[in-house]
C-alpha cells in the first residue's frame, strides 16, 4: 500500500463562525431573534446596535431610490412574511390508523432540484446580487451594518448557505444574516 499526503488547492479564504448573537429592541420590550450568519460574510468586531429597515431590491432604479437612506441601518432585504397566528398546536397524536398508512406508504424520490427550483435560486441570487454586490457591493458602500433575510418554506426554515465569496480577491459584501423560526424581526413589527 503507497500511502502519502498530496497537495490540494487553492481553496482560499477560510471562515468560522465564532459567536453569534441577535436582540431586537423596542419601546414595547426586547427579544433574542433567532438567525445565523451566513457563510464567508464578514462579523463585526463589536456589538452594532441600530435601527432595522425593509427594503426588498428588485432592479436597479429600486436600489437607486434608496441612496442615501440605509447607512447605519439593519436591512431586511426580502418581503417580510404574513406570520398567522395559531391558535392550536401544530402537531397531533396519531392514531393507529394513521401510523398504519404511513407504514404503508411507497418510498417518494428525493425531493428538490427540477427547473421550478433551479428558477427559485436563480431568482433569488440576482436579487441579492442586485443588492449586494452591485458595483462592488451597493450596501457596503452605503454603510449597512447588515442585511437580513427570512426564513424559507411553511414554517420558515432557516436554510443557511453561503453568503459571500471564498476567493481572495473577492469583492467586500456586508454581514448578511438568515432569521429563522417564525421570522421573528418582521412578526414583531421591529423591522
Amino acid at each position: 500500500m503507497n500511502v502519502n499526503l498530496e497537495t490540494w488547492g487553492p481553496f482560499g479564504r477560510g471562515w468560522s463562525n465564532d459567536k453569534f448573537s441577535a436582540r431586537a429592541i423596542s419601546a414595547a420590550g426586547s427579544f433574542p431573534v433567532i438567525a445565523y450568519p451566513k457563510a464567508w460574510t464578514p462579523g463585526t468586531k463589536w456589538s452594532r446596535g441600530g435601527r432595522c429597515r425593509t427594503a426588498v431590491i428588485n432592479n436597479e432604479q429600486e436600489l437607486e431610490t434608496l441612496r442615501g437612506q440605509l447607512r447605519g441601518k439593519y436591512v431586511m432585504i426580502t418581503t417580510p412574511p404574513n406570520v398567522q397566528a395559531q391558535y392550536q398546536a401544530p402537531g397531533r397524536r396519531y392514531t393507529e390508523d394513521d401510523l398504519q398508512n404511513i407504514a404503508n406508504q411507497n418510498v417518494q424520490p428525493p425531493r428538490g432540484g427540477g427547473p421550478a427550483s433551479a428558477a427559485r435560486r436563480l431568482e433569488a441570487g440576482a436579487m441579492l446580487r442586485i443588492s449586494t454586490n452591485n458595483g462592488g457591493s451597493s450596501f457596503s458602500m452605503k454603510g449597512v451594518i447588515a442585511t437580513i433575510e427570512t426564513g424559507q418554506g411553511r414554517r420558515r426554515n432557516a436554510f443557511v448557505q453561503s453568503g459571500g465569496d471564498r476567493t481572495t480577491n473577492a469583492a467586500p459584501v456586508p454581514p448578511q444574516v438568515r432569521d429563522g423560526g417564525s421570522n421573528t424581526m418582521a412578526a414583531s413589527g421591529a423591522c
